[in-house]
């Protein structure tokens, strides 16, 4: 049994051989289960959340350039796309910022 951290040849053929048992896994790599089935909840922990927006634009630390990207660009396009679709099922017109700290006296 090998030990320490898993290389990143070991992690591409695991996610590249998904169908296969972990048993059959951990033995063609010579490594417990437990280390196994740890790296299949990372990954599928990653894919549940979605890229941030800051994640996608393209920077160069160098010169201090930050450039949008056309993935930073749909991206926001598609954030914009339901936040109006949230607004026209809402019927109260204020931001939610200031929501809670509006007081109306007459409700008609």
């Amino acid at each position: 049994m090998k030990k320490g951290p898993l290389s990143k040849i070991e992690k591409q053929f695991i996610v590249d051989n998904k169908e296969k048992t972990i048993e059959e896994i951990a033995e063609h790599l010579s490594r417990s289960v437990g280390l196994i089935e740890k790296f299949y909840k990372t990954t599928e922990e990653k894919k549940e959340e979605p890229p941030k927006s800051g994640d996608l634009f393209a920077r160069n630390e160098r010169y201090g350039v930050v450039t949008m990207t056309e993935t930073a660009s749909m991206a926001g396009d598609e954030a914009r796309k339901k936040e109006i679709e949230k607004k026209k099922k809402d019927d109260n017109p204020l931001p939610p910022r200031y929501r809670q700290s509006i007081h109306r006296f007459r409700e008609e």
